[in-house]
């Protein structure tokens, strides 16, 4: 267990206990330790990159304090805002030694945080996250942050991804399709509509607010509402649209509904198998994913196996089981062809291809995953206190599962990144979904504090 690191490296409010210029230093002098430890000598390049919230700028400052501190050696560049997939092929590409993103992902401009890639542009092992833990202890965390500004990007390092991934898709051709993208009012907003310029595509954009007191607000792959209504309007092929940090993409049809995420997984493990580049038929989705992907792969010939929620916990089971692609629902996507974390706007693009080379329309891909209904429901907690202790849910949940047998499911969690508890049911019956979802808030709430 890690009492900072979540699902996704650490995240928390700003100027809360965690989310501090002072933690950050600390955290930056742990990090230059840590790889020192790993017989990595202190030499070698770090970057950090941000998303434009107004707190990342001084959170990066002091990050790279802390490393300053830690030894002499490094080489460490701030490249300014950027989306996550640019700083994680950023370091695999220059063979630098981490990266250090500064972003919340998803979360409101009112929260920030960490990420951290290795030298091959992948999330650390939770292993390696409890040693950074264990260095933080007794590390002085007395840090004044300085008026600091690295609002630009690094135009030669962005350009450098723009180039590989238009090379990599040098046969993709978007002439004619024209699309709307969300970029959340984030680190994408460079980015993401100027890939698919090049390649053609006629482009309407939103959420593009430069100064990131906007970031994900209304807007984005959490708000898909205004998009839906602009592809409409703009009688668009489809839309798309990031989160904050740009790793993930959701998308809409051209009536402007929601493709569903397990859909989405399900269309690219066919797509997959006929483009031959995924012939075993393999894939990895997570526990949260529709029983519905599980059966429209094994028709197909393929398999879908589980993983705890992550793009990390996909990405380590896609090695373990020798697979090409997976991903999350929420729409974090690895095509490991590419690269080991997910990547939104390489999402898009390969979406995009599969679109362009069958002929079809997003939705008639989609609707060829039928999926089991589902219902999901969140409730923020003050506390939580371990799933063990619940028995009124434990209760419940032993309850339904014994009454739908292999006819439904039930999964509840809590969230890496945020104080809530996550649960979802499943059932050949939506109605059954929805009555086991009930059940599970009823008796969560005798074992919680719930708040609002």
């Amino acid at each position: 267990m890690t009492r900072y690191f979540g699902t996704d490296g650490i995240r928390g409010p700003v100027g809360g206990p965690v989310i501090n210029p002072g933690f950050a230093y600390a955290f930056g002098q742990a990090l230059g330790r840590w790889l020192a430890t790993t017989g990595s000598v202190p030499e070698g390049t770090i970057y950090i990159g941000r998303d434009p919230r107004p707190s990342g700028a001084d959170l990066a400052r002091a990050v790279e304090a802390g490393l300053q501190e830690s030894g002499p050696g490094f080489w460490i560049e701030r490249i300014g805002i950027v989306p996550t997939p640019v700083l994680a092929w950023t370091v695999k590409a220059r063979e630098a030694k981490l990266g250090v993103m500064i972003t919340a992902s998803h979360n409101p401009v009112t929260d920030n945080g960490f990420k951290l890639f290795n030298e091959r542009g992948e999330k650390l092992e939770p292993a390696e996250e409890v040693v950074i833990e264990g260095l933080l202890g007794n590390l002085d965390s007395n840090f004044d942050a300085e008026a600091s500004s690295d609002s630009d990007a690094d135009e030669a390092i962005v350009e450098g991804y723009i180039a590989g991934l238009l090379k990599q898709f040098s046969e993709l051709d978007l002439s004619g399709m024209k699309l709307v993208v969300d970029t959340a009012n984030g680190a994408t907003r460079l980015v993401t509509p100027e890939v698919l310029r090049r390649l053609g595509a006629d482009v309407v954009q939103l959420g593009d607010d430069p100064d990131g007191s906007q970031i994900n607000v209304n807007c984005g792959s959490e708000h898909p509402r205004l998009l839906g209504e602009w592809v409409r309007a703009e009688a668009a092929l489809l839309g798309l649209a990031h989160d904050g940090d740009g790793d993930r993409v959701i998308f809409v049809d051209h009536t402007g509904k929601v493709i569903d995420g397990d859909q989405l997984l399900g269309l690219h493990g066919l797509a997959s198998m006929t483009a031959g580049w995924n012939t075993s038929g393999k894939l990895v989705a997570t526990v949260q994913s529709n029983g519905g992907l599980d059966q429209a792969i094994r028709d197909h010939g393929g398999e879908v196996y589980r993983s705890d929620i992550g793009d990390r916990n996909v990405a380590q089971r896609m090695k373990a089981e020798g697979c090409r692609f997976g991903g999350e629902n929420s729409g974090h996507l690895i095509f490991g062809q590419y690269a080991m974390t997910g990547d939104g706007l390489v999402a898009g693009l390969m979406t995009l291809q599969v679109v362009r080379e069958t002929g079809k329309t997003l939705r008639e891909l989609a609707d060829a995953i039928p999926l089991f209904p589902q219902k999901t429901g969140s409730l923020r907690v003050e506390e939580k206190a371990p799933l063990t202790a619940c028995l009124a849910l434990a209760a419940a949940v032993r309850e339904l599962e014994t009454q739908w047998g292999s006819k439904g499911r039930v999964l509840v969690r809590y969230s890496g990144t945020e104080p809530k508890l996550r649960l979802l049911t499943e059932h050949a019956l939506e109605d059954e979904a929805q009555r086991g979802l009930r059940a599970l808030v009823t008796a969560a709430s005798k074992d919680l504090s719930v708040v609002g």
